[in-house]
């Protein structure tokens, strides 16, 4: 009787507790269509994307075709032009020369909508002073080791944005003949090379959003962008791998070219031929492979940093797509809707060969000169 009593009590007292803990909320009418505002204001120049929000939960009119009343670029509290984009719906660009230290504002009006604004000043160009690459090798594997110095150590609340762009220059023998083929893309910063790197790591050097055209998306797909904080940077210094085992890269394959009489030729483009049996493709050998790339730093305001991070950290807001956790969508700094408007300013190495070899011992002429 007492087992039985006490298997009664427990179900009813977690109920009770769970009760207790229970915060109500009503999903009807909580939330209002609003203005997404994304603009990330550059040293050279700016995009600016407007686009009509639809509220989560509610009773809004489905909008197919947004078209806001009004919106202002201001620098530094001059109107600018803006130019449509031909493609993309709500994309505007505007012309105008934009340098460090310009306050950058936006402000966008639509019918039966709050109006949206906000601001952000462009931070002091990032300043390189040197890099340095060099060979590291294991038992199995080997890479390149890179260290970035900048010309002074980053304090507290000061960011960085970090892409790495790419070109691989591939030569293959096909069915005997030499044919030339060029990968060209971008790739974050590698962290771990051996395990004991790998057992040390720090997640919050994986912070990475997407940063393409001139926009941020949260998955990093096309141009991904590592986010850097003080906390990674050893005095001036930031180190990583160029094709550790945790890089990821992502190309886009801009075709292949044959030589032609006076050597490589990268305008002639020879598609490759149709068919899904062995027998109908021709059997392609690489025989040398050279690897260019450039870095890419961005200084990032404070308004990028805070939006950047919340965006990667949406993509494991995976509790919540099931209901069972608030969502946690995105940090804004635009007044009276959503989105951000936050600034960069970037500084380049120039290009750098960090491999060049052949991958044959013996090379039927000397293709791997030949670009």
């Amino acid at each position: 009787m007492t087992r039985r009593i006490s298997r009664l009590l427990l179900p009813a007292l977690l109920l009770m507790s769970l009760s207790a803990c229970e915060i109500p909320f009503s999903l009807k009418d909580t939330s209002s269509p609003k203005l997404f505002v994304h603009c990330v204001p550059a040293d050279g120049g700016t995009s600016l994307l407007v686009q009509y929000a639809a509220p989560a939960y509610g009773n809004a009119k489905t909008v197919t075709d947004f078209h806001p009343s009004s919106v202002v670029l201001r620098v530094n509290g001059e109107p600018q032009e803006l130019r449509a984009d031909e493609e993309r719906d709500g994309l505007l660009h505007c012309a105008a020369t934009l340098l460090p230290g310009d306050e950058v504002s936006v402000e966008v009006r639509a019918e039966d909508m709050p109006d949206a604004s906000g601001s952000s000043i462009i931070p002091p160009r990032p300043v390189i002073a040197s890099y340095t690459c060099e060979e590291v090798q294991s038992d199995t594997l080997q890479a390149t080791r890179v260290t970035l110095s900048l010309d002074h150590a980053p304090e507290e609340n000061e960011y960085y944005g970090l892409q790495i762009w790419t070109r691989t220059d591939l030569v293959y023998l096909e069915d005997g003949q030499p044919s030339f083929e060029s990968r060209e893309g971008y790739s974050a910063p590698g962290q771990a090379f051996t395990q004991q790197e790998l057992a040390q790591i720090d997640l919050t050097d994986y912070i990475q959003v997407d940063f393409a055209d001139g926009l941020v998306s949260g998955m990093a797909r096309k141009a991904p962008l590592a986010i850097l904080t003080a906390d990674q940077f050893q005095g001036t210094d930031y180190s990583f791998y160029l094709n550790s085992a945790d890089l990821a890269w992502i190309y886009d394959f801009a075709g292949r070219a044959l030589p032609g009489e006076d050597g490589w030729n990268p305008d002639a483009w020879q598609e490759r031929p149709e068919g899904n049996k062995e027998e109908d493709t021709p059997r392609r050998v690489p025989v040398a492979q050279q690897t260019t790339c450039q870095l890419i730093l961005h200084r990032l305001s404070t308004e990028f940093y805070y939006y950047a991070k919340a965006q990667y950290q949406s993509n494991f807001d995976f509790l919540s797509n099931m209901g069972l956790t608030p969502a946690n969508f995105t940090w804004s700094n635009i007044r009276g809707g959503i989105g951000m408007i936050g600034a960069i300013s970037t500084a380049r190495t120039e290009p750098f060969v960090t491999e060049a070899a052949p991958l044959l011992p013996v090379l039927p002429g000397d293709y791997s000169s030949k670009q």
